[in-house]
């Protein structure tokens, strides 16, 4: 690591990690010879180190004495900055070593409205089982900047619909499960229990989604303005609110049948049937360098495995 004194300074007029790691070890022993052995280096060639140093800065870091030495303004200056930035360097090469082994000490994983219900919640029993020391960050995003973050390094792992990672041919993509795309009402809906429903029965009713479907669009098709307008009447990633909203009003659900498994169950939803069959692919995205590591195989094992 270099850190560069002044924008115009020489590329040979650099301070150096090591200078950092020197200045620290000297204040913290007292003295050079003390320095020396903890860094393991000899007392001159440690001395010469930090007298170039002081050279290149223009200022003296330490006033020497025939007792040790101590710390000027500057030193200590240098010394407080040092130190928080050390036990980063610290923690990165632990991190570093860590992923060498295929181990993480943390992991980020990017999810989506219907992807928090399923399969994260299983995944995540599993991790706190199988790596109780792991600590893993949840970042709720939608659409194809779930996939953007992890193509540019900010999420370890994510899990979203197929359609989301395809800008991205790069990643790694791992099928994880697969559901259907559902329309849902109230038990009592004008709709309930009149057999398959046809676009126009459906173009009467506001629909209520987690995010918009060129599909849908399509096969509700032609619309005229109000009726576009009741097809994109409530876009959410609030699936609960999708729920809520419409077990109280003629609003129609659409989604994922997975996203609506506790209100199907609960009876205070049910499915509208219709003649379309629009698959809903969940899909685990990654790396293809975190793709070597053993936890994040693992991850798409356990999301496979746990549905």
């Amino acid at each position: 690591m270099l850190l560069v004194i002044g924008r115009a300074a020489a590329y040979d007029r650099r301070m150096q990690l090591r200078h950092l790691e020197q200045i620290v070890a000297i204040i913290t022993a007292g003295g050079f010879n003390g320095a020396a052995r903890v860094l393991g280096v000899s007392q001159p060639t440690l001395s010469k180190s930090i007298a170039r140093l002081e050279n290149e800065l223009g200022v003296a870091l330490f006033e020497r004495a025939a007792d040790g030495a101590r710390a000027t303004p500057h030193g200590t200056f240098i010394a407080k900055r040092a130190e928080p930035l050390l036990r980063d360097i610290a923690a990165l090469e632990r991190e570093i070593r860590q992923r060498a082994r295929g181990e993480m000490g943390q992991l980020t994983i990017a999810v989506g409205s219907a992807t928090i219900i399923k399969p994260l919640p299983q995944v995540l029993r599993q991790l706190a089982v199988r790596f109780p020391n792991l600590q893993t960050l949840i970042r709720r995003i939608d659409g194809t900047e779930a996939a953007r973050g992890v193509h540019d390094g900010r999420h370890d792992i994510a899990f979203t619909m197929r359609e989301n990672a395809e800008p991205f041919p790069d990643l790694i993509r791992v099928k994880v499960l697969e559901s259907r795309v559902v329309l849902l009402a109230r038990p009592d809906h004008p709709l309930a229990g009149r057999g398959l429903v046809t676009p126009d029965d459906i173009r009467s009713y506001a629909v209520a989604a987690p995010i918009e479907s060129p599909r849908f669009m399509q096969w509700v098709s032609p619309l005229t303005e109000e009726e576009r307008r009741r097809m994109l009447a409530l876009i959410t990633n609030d699936l609960a609110l999708i729920c809520e909203h419409c077990a109280t009003t003629d609003t129609i659900a659409r989604g994922p049948r997975m996203a609506f498994d506790a209100a199907l169950a609960a009876g205070t939803l049910v499915e509208l049937p219709f003649a379309e069959h629009w698959p809903y692919e969940c899909w685990m995205l990654t790396t293809k360098g975190l793709w070597t590591l053993p936890l994040v195989r693992e991850v798409a094992d356990l999301a496979r495995a746990s549905l």
